[in-house]
């Protein structure tokens, strides 16, 4: 009977550390996996810049502090695997999405050489004239941008969603996108200015930089706090600038025709301006014809009272100042 007893005991004790040790494996497995996993909690996109001359541990620092990687020591042991610590690469790298640890470290270690393209966006650029720009440098087509953006001057009221992919979470990155009502497309928010890019850039890489550039001069500028200190949105304010930036060169003339917007606004009087219709028949002045006037299009300020459904080109900063301060 004792050794009846001892050996139950014996078969006890193997089957406890048996599941004991599957237990731990367990534990310790979904721990590894978890630090391989991307982070949960960060923000994408992400445009991090990795300096010249960083050791492989600098790198590493610089990636976890960002929040693309949980853990230093697992992106170092990756890179060593595939004999990477000598192979990383310099430069400005853009994480659309979050990335498993070894995907981070073929990111980081391409030996591809990415040649560099200068963009420049000139102020009043529409949607459209910013994928020309993108598409004569050989970058993507069209259709590629406004898959991010939004197609210019399409109405998407009542129609929500069928817009595709042009959010992309960036409200989680940049605030400031919040205030757009839900049916905008991304027009002028994208900021006139040069742009350097690689030639194998992304949509989404373009846009990233822009709307950045544009967070960036508008905090210069102060004009995030003026537009909430005289209790604007910035889209309405946004709407008011691309219109001045159609139809006047100069800072002081474009105050002048801010101030006629207001004036006409305040009367219940229609803008008639003709920029707002062009901006969908994508025809000049001269060519706007009887039927163009009488269309029921929300940019035909003719036929409607008020601003046009909203912004009809990308203004500079003159010009959301003008809207501003109208004279």
């Amino acid at each position: 009977n004792k050794k009846r007893v001892t050996s139950v005991s014996k078969m006890r004790g193997k089957k406890f550390l048996k599941l004991f040790f599957l237990l731990a494996v367990a534990v310790f497995g979904s721990m590894f996996v978890n630090l391989l996993s991307p982070p949960a909690e960060a923000v994408f996109p992400k445009e991090v810049i990795i300096p010249a001359d960083s050791s492989a541990r600098q790198v590493a620092t610089i990636l976890q502090k960002e929040g693309i990687i949980r853990s230093e020591i697992l992106l170092l042991l990756s890179l060593a695997w595939e004999n990477g610590i000598r192979r990383i690469q310099a430069g400005t790298y853009f994480f659309e999405r979050a990335q498993w640890v070894h995907e981070v470290a073929a990111a980081v270690t391409d030996p591809s050489t990415r040649k560099l393209l200068k963009l420049r966006i000139p102020e009043g650029s529409t949607l459209r004239g910013v994928a020309e720009e993108l598409e004569s440098k050989g970058l993507f087509p069209s259709a590629n941008l406004w898959a991010v953006t939004g197609i210019p001057a399409r109405d998407y009221r009542g129609r929500e969603g069928e817009e595709g992919s042009h959010l992309l979470h960036l409200e989680g990155r940049f605030p400031f996108l919040l205030s757009r009502p839900p049916y905008a497309t991304l027009e002028g928010y994208l900021l006139p200015d040069t742009y350097e890019v690689f030639d194998n850039t992304t949509p989404s890489e373009v846009v990233f930089k822009m709307l950045q550039n544009f967070e960036l001069k508008l905090t210069e500028e102060g004009l995030f706090a003026e537009i909430e200190k005289q209790g604007r949105t910035l889209y309405e304010v946004l709407t008011r600038a691309s219109l001045l930036e159609r139809e006047a060169i100069l800072y002081d003339d474009k105050r002048i025709v801010a101030g006629v917007i207001e004036n006409r606004l305040k009367h219940d009087m229609p803008l008639q301006l003709d920029a707002s219709l062009m901006y969908v028949t994508q025809r000049g002045s001269l060519l706007l014809t009887k039927e163009d006037l009488a269309s029921d299009s929300p940019y035909n300020t003719y036929a409607h009272k008020g601003l046009p459904l909203g912004p009809i080109a990308n203004p500079g900063i003159d010009s959301i100042k003008a809207a501003l301060f109208p004279e």
